[in-house]
Formats: structure tokens, sequence, C-alpha cells
């Protein structure tokens, strides 16, 4: 599957448990980890002024993303 659909595929089915939608940050984090990248790749493509957060939003994106197993 590519990246896209799996970010499409991912962000309804936790809209569909939360009602709320990836961030920005979060799509480039499923996205990099998706490709293999590492946080420091995924700041550097998205900007590391956006993603100084990526550790925290990558908690978060954890919690969301566990939704999906669940």
């Amino acid at each position: 599957m590519d990246v896209d659909k799996v970010l499409e595929v991912a962000n309804s089915l936790v809209f569909a448990k939360t009602r709320r939608r990836f961030s920005p940050v979060e799509a480039a984090i499923l996205s990099g980890s998706w490709q293999g990248e590492t946080y420091e790749e995924i700041a550097n493509a998205v900007s590391l002024r956006k993603c100084q957060r990526c550790d925290s939003t990558g908690s978060r994106f954890s919690d969301r993303s566990a939704l999906l197993i669940s």
C-alpha cells in the first residue's frame, strides 16, 4: 500500500473513533515512519521549526495510531 493510501485509511479510522484528524506533523510522522525515516529525517523534511515537538507529537501519534489496531 502506498503512503498516500495509508494516510487516507489511517486518518479515516482515527477520525471515526475520535472525531479528529491527524495534524500535519502527525501525518508527516506517519508518512516518514511508513517510509522508514527517522524522526530527525522527518523533522528535516517538515522543517525543524514545525517539528520541534516531534517527540511529544510522536507520543500523541502513538496513542492515536493505537486506535487503528484496537
